[in-house]
């Protein structure tokens, strides 16, 4: 984890075989960090768990002393607590050499849906929580689209039923080559914005995610403020690039996708700040 009010923890888990779980905590001093990735690698974890952003700063820091000695080679990586957008997950499995998975957690209400190894979506824990679908006409059903609404089967301490969770999501009950019958988040948004409105069109951000994401870019974020005002705050991928250049890549994309709008593109040093969530796409002007 790279949260800032968080501490370095150990536990065993006696409901898998005793394992020990190590909680370790990402920081901005180098020799701290460097010491923290020699650390994690002598003890040769088989299993890798955090939110996106976190393990993509793991992986910086991996680069940054690969000769140092052989990476971590994690069996499996599982990421949750924010969205994992596609490329991230590429990068994560190309450096670790293993596969990725995906599932939704909260506080609110622990592990509730993860996915298998045929990637059809994330089945959700029936028999721990209801996992529910309020739609923009606000009824609520158990299936289709809109924000999902949480009943936890298992929280003894505080009973959670229908709970608005803010997080949007597809559900369908299907079933699955795994073996798997029941719902499924078959399409998670979670609290990014579906789609962009402007000049008369409206864009799918998972279509215009295509086009920027192969873009030289480490991290974006767009905010859309007004009918025909985009912002654009973004971080450069490792390698030689010409800041010129990638602004004028994003700026070409952002009208491509829109038609004829104000583009204000900004490069920074930082966009998720440690502890902070990762967001690609804002709807201000809804």
């Amino acid at each position: 984890t790279d949260h800032p009010l968080t501490w370095r923890a150990s536990t065993i888990l006696p409901s898998l075989c005793l394992a020990r779980l190590e909680r370790r905590v990402l920081c901005d001093d180098p020799n701290t960090s460097h010491g923290l990735v020699r650390e994690i690698r002598e003890s040769c974890p088989a299993l890798l768990c955090g939110t996106a952003s976190s393990l993509l700063t793991f992986l910086e820091l991996e680069r940054a002393v690969a000769p140092l000695g052989p990476e971590t080679s994690p069996v499996v990586i599982f990421v949750s607590g924010e969205n994992l957008f596609e490329d991230g997950r590429r990068q994560l499995e190309q450096w670790f050499r293993c596969k990725v998975y995906s599932a939704y957690t909260s506080s609110e209400g622990g592990l509730m849906a993860m996915e298998c190894s045929y990637r059809t979506g994330l089945h959700v824990r029936e028999d721990c929580v209801l996992l529910e679908i309020l739609t923009d006409g606000a009824s609520i059903r158990k299936e289709g689209s809109g924000e999902i609404v949480l009943t936890n089967f298992m929280n003894w301490a505080m009973p959670f039923i229908r709970y608005r969770t803010g997080d949007r999501a597809t559900i369908r009950r299907q079933r699955c080559a795994c073996g798997f019958s029941g719902l499924t988040i078959t399409d998670m948004l979670g609290r990014e914005a579906s789609h962009l409105t402007a000049c008369s069109r409206r864009v799918g951000t998972r279509s215009l995610d295509l086009k920027l994401a192969r873009l030289p870019l480490k991290q974006y974020l767009v905010i859309q403020e007004s009918d025909r005002l985009f912002k654009v705050s973004w971080t450069a991928a490792p390698g030689e690039h010409r800041s010129e250049d990638i602004e004028i890549a994003i700026i070409t994309v952002m009208r491509q996708c829109l038609g004829d709008v104000e583009v204000m593109v900004r490069e920074v040093s930082r966009i998720t700040h440690p502890g902070q969530k990762n967001s690609r796409y804002v709807n201000r002007s809804e």
